[in-house]
């Protein structure tokens, strides 16, 4: 099954777009809470532009970022309910009880809101400037928070305060490094990270300890559903239910399922214009039902899939 070398041009266009600085203060000297942060407004009429990053309630509202608009969307029965705007270069989010956490490119800051009174609360560490490339982000059920900067080859740590208390990585190949980290899940049990650079997938302990890695690169030209089953082109996203770990790989607008311990399962999803298809993808996340739902940036929608696996071993 040979294919889809045009999706090189459509992921550097959407690399273009979350990679651009769309202020000057994620480079400022220093850094300090930030001076303008976003704001709620009314929902009626928000739309996707660009989704980019999921995340979901427990109450089964999904949140979007929106990087080319500045904005984050949350819709609930297809309908939108929240529209935060002001984020420019919206990009990680995470839903934690009554907190939603945005990584905001434009700052440099992962920055609070609480849905319930629709107000800013904090910003993560010491606010503007703290993240090159708040990429991804994740809440722990105890509250901690691991912030993927993919600028720094780093997932930071922070404590429910927002505090930093750690890291995990650091820039290279070897066995506990990343080389632009991109997603992190998290459960009590462990963290995993979508090491893109590396074509892995790396888990930690809750400790911070190295665990393991499994995924390797595949060849150009070739799909893992060619014989390459558990390979990885340009690993995007990642997420988990209480068996299995969840990989969206973009370059192939498919999901990779696997076994906790990274032995392959199969692969969901396809590229394309079907309402399963997706475009280029560039996040994914379990909704309370357990289905997949990926963003679908070229056609301003989320896909919706089973998380069983269409090809196995």
């Amino acid at each position: 099954m040979r294919r889809f070398n045009v999706a090189n041009a459509a992921w550097s266009m959407a690399m273009a777009l979350l990679a651009v600085a769309c202020s000057s203060a994620a480079d400022a000297p220093g850094a300090t809470l930030p001076g303008e942060v976003g704001h709620f407004a009314d929902p009626a009429g928000a739309a996707f532009d660009y989704p980019a990053r999921l995340a979901v309630s427990r109450g089964g509202v999904l949140f979007a970022s929106d990087p080319r608009a500045g904005r984050v969307v949350g819709l609930a029965g297809g309908r939108a309910v929240y529209a935060l705007d002001g984020v420019p270069g919206a990009l990680g989010l995470a839903v934690h009880g009554d907190r939603l956490y945005v990584g905001c490119r434009g700052r440099g800051s992962v920055e609070v809101y609480d849905l319930g009174t629709r107000a800013f609360v904090h910003a993560l560490g010491s606010g503007v400037g703290q993240f090159a490339m708040p990429n991804a982000v994740a809440v722990a059920s105890d509250g901690t928070v691991f912030v993927v900067d993919s600028g720094r080859d780093v997932v930071g740590v922070f404590d429910t305060a927002g505090a930093p208390t750690g890291s995990l990585g650091g820039s290279g190949s070897g066995a506990g490094q990343l080389r632009f980290p991109v997603a992190v899940a998290v459960d009590d049990r462990e963290v995993v990270v979508a090491d893109q650079g590396n074509h892995r997938v790396q888990v930690f302990g809750r400790d911070g300890t190295f665990v393991r890695a499994f995924g390797f690169e595949i060849p150009d030209g070739v799909d893992a559903t060619d014989g390459y089953l558990g390979g990885l082109t340009r690993a995007q996203g990642v997420a988990l239910d209480a068996e299995r770990v969840f990989v969206l790989d973009s370059y192939h607008a498919h999901v990779q399922v696997f076994d906790r311990a990274g032995a392959p399962l199969g692969v969901v999803g396809r590229r394309g214009r079907c309402p399963t298809c997706t475009g280029l993808a560039l996040d994914l996340a379990v909704s309370p039902t357990g289905q997949l739902l990926l963003s679908d940036p070229e056609q301003r929608r989320v896909v919706s899939l089973s998380p069983t696996p269409e090809v196995t071993p």
